[in-house]
């Protein structure tokens, strides 16, 4: 599930993928979203649910699949029509997992590096991915020994019997780093524990500024 202010977008083209079979879910989807306030400069919003390592041995050809055919859309289509590129879902791999590195020749990457991101460079690509500060303990361990003490935040996005994983995430290209329309509230992103019990992963979230154009 995703929740946005539709009253601020307009929605335009939309892309799935296509290697799925007719019996299989969508695992990805690319919708052209354009806001009816500033500048109105459209961007592109991805939302994903991979296949899980619980789901049989097919699982790692699966995820592969879906980010070479997600990349090839981002380098011939997405980015001819806008720069703008927001990326989130459930991947049900963590940040430092394959596809996401140890790709050779690899033309799309997320990074825990802003430095790769803003550079000029054109022959790779990296998207900027801020879940990577939420990998390990959010406290030094003498601080956790006070009475009364709670963690200030979750150790991923997933529990499982063997611990937490950082299976939700979000990327965002240049542009929405640092970029001249929009610009990600780093200090905004946010990991949210399910109430009532009612999922095993937590909500994440975060905002965006809007520059104005005059």
């Amino acid at each position: 599930m995703v929740l946005y202010n539709h009253a601020m977008f307009a929605e335009g083209v939309q892309r799935l993928d296509c290697s799925r079979s007719l019996q299989e879910r969508v695992k990805w989807l690319a919708v052209l979203m354009t806001p009816r306030v500033a500048s109105q400069v459209p961007l592109w919003f991805v939302v994903n649910h991979w296949q899980s390592p619980l789901s049989g041995a097919s699982s790692p050809a699966s995820r592969q699949n879906c980010w070479s055919e997600f990349s090839f859309f981002f380098q011939n289509e997405a980015r001819m029509v806008a720069d703008g590129l927001l990326v989130g879902g459930d991947f049900n791999i963590e940040p430092g997992d394959p596809p996401f590195v140890n790709q050779s020749g690899a033309t799309l990457q997320p990074t825990r590096e802003r430095q790769l991101v803003l550079r000029d460079r054109r022959n790779s690509s990296y998207l900027y991915n801020p879940m990577w500060r939420f990998m390990g303990e959010p406290e030094p361990h003498e601080d956790t020994l006070t009475e009364g003490y709670l963690p200030s935040r979750p150790l991923g996005t997933y529990l499982s019997g063997s611990g937490w994983r950082l299976y939700d995430q979000m990327f965002v290209s240049k542009s929405l780093l640092a970029g001249a329309y929009y610009h990600l509230l780093e200090r905004t992103v946010r990991i949210s524990l399910p109430q009532n019990a009612c999922s095993d992963h937590c909500a994440i979230g975060a905002r965006f500024g809007i520059t104005e154009v005059r």
